[in-house]
């Protein structure tokens, strides 16, 4: 995995975690909507999709390639 991802992963991870409890109407979750969730973490509903569909892609290449000895994250 690289830098870039990594840090990408870091950052919103939480988030994203948070937006699919919403997409699926988990009970428990934190935000009932999107735009609260997005309001309270200061970004954009856009920008939140954005980065919903890239990491969504790195899950299906990684799935498709082999796992690498000490990749430390998964996804």
């Amino acid at each position: 995995m690289k830098f870039n991802q990594r840090i990408i992963i870091k950052r919103w991870r939480p988030i994203l975690e948070e937006y699919e409890k919403i997409l699926n109407k988990v009970s428990p979750r934190s935000f009932r909507l999107v735009k609260d969730l997005c309001r309270a973490h200061h970004i954009s509903n856009k920008e939140l999709r954005r980065y919903y569909r890239t990491v969504n892609g790195w899950k299906v290449i990684d799935k498709m390639n082999p796992k690498s000895r000490g990749s430390g994250l998964e996804l």
